[in-house]
């Protein structure tokens, strides 16, 4: 399970990029009345529930496909 921070962080490593300007969201922490929708801290999905329920198991990595997708785009 990854957040959008997390994935950030996993792309900047796969290709040795600088991380310093990555900062996790702590925005949900904050106790702001104006802010109609706060959002919750870890909004990820679970879905191992749903694996086990099929017996499915991912034949692909996350990194490798992160890879796959970037490759083109990304100038190192």
């Amino acid at each position: 399970m990854y957040t959008k921070y997390d994935m950030c962080v996993r792309m900047a490593d796969l290709y040795q990029l600088s991380k310093e300007h990555l900062v996790p969201d702590m925005s949900a922490l904050e106790q702001d009345p104006t802010k109609p929708q706060l959002r919750p801290m870890n909004a990820q999905l679970d879905v191992d529930y749903s694996y086990k329920l099929l017996d499915y198991e991912p034949i692909v990595d996350f990194e490798a496909s992160l890879k796959d997708c970037l490759e083109n785009f990304v100038q190192v």
